[in-house]
This record gives C-alpha cells, sequence and structure tokens, in this order.
C-alpha cells in the first residue's frame, strides 16, 4: 500500500503575523492543509520546517485507528506537544499531550470509534509545541464507509485505485456504451474513465467527494478534464455536500477521461513564503555583521 502523508501549513508570527491563543482557534475548514508526495519530500520537509506531522492516509472508517506521527526541530525536551481535534461541526473531540523523543519524532494514536467521532465529514488535527506562534494543523476525513467495495451497480463504474481499494462511480448517458474502466491514482488525484463504444458523445459522471474533488480555498474550484489528451468540454451540474456532477462532451468512438482534482489543498505558497522569509532575515543579519566588521576603528 502506497503511504500518503500530509504535511500541514506553519505560522510563523515574524512571516504571517500573530497567531490567536490555541484553545480559541475553532476552524471547521482547513484550507492550508498541503499533502507531499512521498518519503523523500517528506525528509527535505523534516529538515527545513521546525515541526511537521502526517498521517497514513487521509481518509477513514468509523473504525479506524489513526496514526499522527510528527517531528519537532530545536524542541525542548521538557516541552510536550499538544494535539487537539475538532469535528465537522466545530466540537473538540481529542486532547493529548505528546512528550518528544531525544530524536525529536512523536506519535499517537486517535480512535475514530470513540463516540464523539461520529460525525461524517472533515476532522481538524491542531498541533502546538511551545509558543503561541508554533501552531500546526492538518485533518483528515471520516466516513461511514471509505468506498472499498467489492463489486459495483450497473448504473456505477468500477475504478481500481493505487491504493488497492475498488471504489464505484455513478454515471449516466443517452447513447450506449460497450464497457468502460476506471483508475485512480490517489498520489496525483487523477481518475482515469476509459468509454468504448462508437455512438457515445457525452457522459454524466457522479463523483463522490470522499473519492475525488478539487477546491481551493475551501471553496469548490474546477476540475481539469481531459479527453484523449487534449482539454475536454464539460458542464458541472448542480452539486451536493457529497459528490459532483460532470457532462463531458467527447467525440464518438473509444475515449480516455482524465478527471484532475485535489481533495487536500496543495498550498506550497505558505511554505514558500515561509522560506523567503527565513533566508531574507538572513541575509539582513549576515549584511549588519557584514557592515560591523567593516566599520573603521575611530578614537573619540
Amino acid at each position: 500500500m502506497k503511504i500518503k502523508f500530509v504535511i500541514f501549513s506553519i505560522f510563523v508570527v515574524a512571516t504571517f503575523g500573530s497567531v490567536s491563543a490555541f484553545a480559541t482557534m475553532i476552524d471547521i475548514s482547513c484550507p492550508s492543509c498541503v499533502q507531499i508526495p512521498d518519503e523523500a519530500t517528506l525528509d527535505l520537509y523534516k529538515e527545513i520546517l521546525p515541526i511537521v506531522i502526517w498521517t497514513l492516509d487521509t481518509t477513514y472508517d468509523h473504525q479506524s485507528q489513526i496514526v499522527v506521527s510528527g517531528h519537532v526541530n530545536n524542541f525542548d525536551p521538557n516541552q510536550p506537544v499538544i494535539i487537539n481535534v475538532i469535528n465537522p461541526i466545530g466540537n473538540l473531540v481529542h486532547v493529548d499531550q505528546i512528550m518528544v523523543d531525544g530524536s525529536g519524532d512523536f506519535e499517537t494514536i486517535l480512535n475514530t470509534a470513540s463516540p464523539l467521532w461520529t460525525q461524517n465529514g472533515d476532522y481538524i488535527i491542531y498541533a502546538k509545541n511551545g509558543s503561541e506562534s508554533r501552531i500546526f494543523k492538518t485533518q483528515v476525513r471520516i466516513l461511514d464507509e471509505v468506498g472499498f467495495k467489492e463489486s459495483c451497480t450497473g448504473s456505477e463504474i468500477p475504478v481500481s485505485a493505487s491504493n488497492g481499494g475498488l471504489y464505484c462511480i455513478g454515471h449516466s448517458m443517452l447513447k450506449g456504451a460497450t464497457g468502460f474502466e476506471g483508475t485512480l491514482d490517489t498520489q496525483s488525484k487523477t481518475l482515469t474513465i476509459t468509454v468504448r463504444g462508437t455512438d457515445v458523445d457525452f457522459i454524466t459522471l457522479d463523483i463522490p467527494r470522499y473519492i475525488l474533488d478539487s477546491k481551493t480555498d475551501s471553496f469548490d474550484s474546477d476540475f481539469v478534464v481531459l479527453v484523449n489528451g487534449e482539454i475536454a468540454n464539460f458542464n458541472e451540474n448542480p452539486t451536493s455536500d457529497d459528490k459532483r456532477s460532470l457532462t463531458i462532451m467527447f467525440p464518438p468512438g473509444n475515449s480516455e477521461i482524465e478527471i484532475l482534482g485535489t481533495s487536500v489543498i496543495p498550498e506550497f505558497g505558505s511554505i514558500a513564503a515561509l522560506i523567503l522569509g527565513v533566508a531574507i532575515v538572513s541575509i539582513i543579519v549576515v549584511s549588519a555583521k557584514s557592515r560591523l566588521q567593516l566599520m573603521p576603528y575611530s578614537q573619540s
């Protein structure tokens, strides 16, 4: 099984302004959560950021144990990491204190079978270590089921995912097709549907949000849709909290449809701003030291 790491944005007072008190930060959206693709990238972020936190997946059911792992740089061994979890309606459902080991690593387990975790939706995980300027967050999605099925109905397209699961995408069309194939790349967040037939010229897909979504700053944004490798015409039908519906037009005949989106918004801009801010501060400090060293000595 491929491991997906989730890294959360860092709010640094010097770079982004002041941060409100940890206990009062009730936010049921997570526009600044960032998904990174592999362990090599995670190792890089562990080197350049003061703290990182990740989970093995982003979607769980109500009978799961979520392993939350993290790493802290420049840490006080006597200072614990505080973990708070907020449910989709803004209620605090979990509080924990975790001590950091000698390598700066920490880990905790969240039990979704708790009676406080009955809501479906996005749960925000807050982490805090030390001062109010070191607050971090990520999110996981909790559902009654996470889409793993043994078979799909006749009105659904079976989709084989790179995480080993079988997902079902509802569809409809006015003209017939001779067959469908579907794949889901959970790393690139790309849904690929192959449609076979000579009379098919459009298809409507009902895509559950937990399978694939596209958001910007917690608001719905357009998917990128390709047909046979080229940008396609499509219409988005009225959506719901659970799914998004797309009607996609394409030339008659066999076609490969690719739908690109993201269910975890990759806001690398925040991290880039952090790195830039640190670099600017370093340059100022070095420049100031250089000027002091070059100042001629004078006697009063």
